[in-house]
């Protein structure tokens, strides 16, 4: 088979109801035939929404098919897990037509590739794709570049994998940042900003995509809400949960430390003493990288739940 649409087209009548269990929106409106199944399969719109729907456990399978390829054994190593839990979870993505069977085995859709974007699991893009030369030794050019440039490389490996390079090249950070350049360790993509190769950012992971490798444990997939009893799927449960307009001032959490270079810290890091009702309003003033929304620009019905 050569194509999402071929496979689909040589899938038994029990799998096509697998994956219209599985999708609900390919049936809706009913499609004329196959081809026109597979076509809908392949839209964007139709894989975000399916991916968008899936647990953890194959979410991050997902993304370490799109990492490693559909290699069951490599997909092991990179969520923690055995092989046969990582089969099973393949298995699963290629009922949702996640995946599908060509020639010599199965195949990450374009379509998927697209929605996750270039840096699956924060994952930077491969030293070869960035025209780079890796150290001869990661592992040891990592031990060697000294504590404070491994407790920024952890950070972008981490959280990025692309981060600001200091103004400050004599500064603590701005130093550790420079190290790591010289060492091969991460790449100036400009004169501002730095990249983690896909390679190094494994190997501080640890070989990883994530950090507990416990949460490949899970649910078999069914995308993944339970079904009421009319037998339909019940509505999406949004990942934000409502608050009373009404109320005088807005939920909000501040991202840990985010207001730890700030001039003065918002009030959601520091206490306050009591103000008045009528002071309960103010604009919250953080620094760029807090997430805390402004309470008095708050317009949505919504606040994110948990910070």
């Amino acid at each position: 088979m050569r194509s999402l649409a071929e496979d689909i087209r040589h899938r038994t009548d029990e799998e096509l109801v697998a994956l219209l269990e599985l999708r609900p929106d390919l049936a809706r409106p009913q499609p004329s035939d196959l081809t026109a199944l597979a076509a809908r399969a392949s839209t964007r719109a139709s894989t975000a929404r399916a991916i968008d729907h899936l647990d953890l456990p194959h979410l991050t399978a997902l993304q370490a098919c799109v990492v490693a390829g559909v290699d069951t054994a490599a997909v092991a190593d990179l969520l923690g897990t055995d092989e046969a839990r990582a089969t099973a979870l393949v298995d699963d993505l290629s009922r949702a037509a996640l995946l599908w069977e060509s020639a010599t085995g199965r195949q990450v859709t374009g379509t998927v590739v697209e929605v996750l974007g270039p840096h699956p699991a924060g994952l930077g893009a491969t030293a070869a794709s960035l025209a780079h030369t890796l150290p001869d030794d990661v592992p040891a050019a990592i031990e060697s570049v000294g504590a404070e440039a491994e407790h920024v490389l952890h950070r972008i490996a981490w959280h990025g994998p692309t981060a600001a390079r200091p103004s400050d090249t004599t500064g603590r950070t701005g130093r550790a940042v420079e190290s790591l350049v010289d060492a091969g360790l991460v790449v100036a993509v400009d004169e501002e900003h730095v990249t983690l190769p896909r390679e190094v950012g494994l190997v501080v992971r640890r070989g990883r995509l994530l950090d507990s490798p416990s949460t490949t444990r899970g649910h078999r997939l069914r995308l993944v809400r339970s079904r009421t009893s009319t037998g339909r799927p019940p509505p999406p449960r949004p990942s934000w949960s409502p608050s009373s307009t009404s109320s005088s001032t807005a939920s909000r959490r501040c991202a840990p430390g985010c207001c730890a270079a700030a001039a003065s810290p918002c009030a959601t890091c520091a206490p306050s003493p009591p103000r008045s009702t009528s002071t309960r309003r103010a604009r919250h003033s953080c620094s760029s990288s807090c997430s805390a929304p402004d309470s008095s620009s708050t317009t949505g019905p919504w606040s994110r739940r948990g910070g």
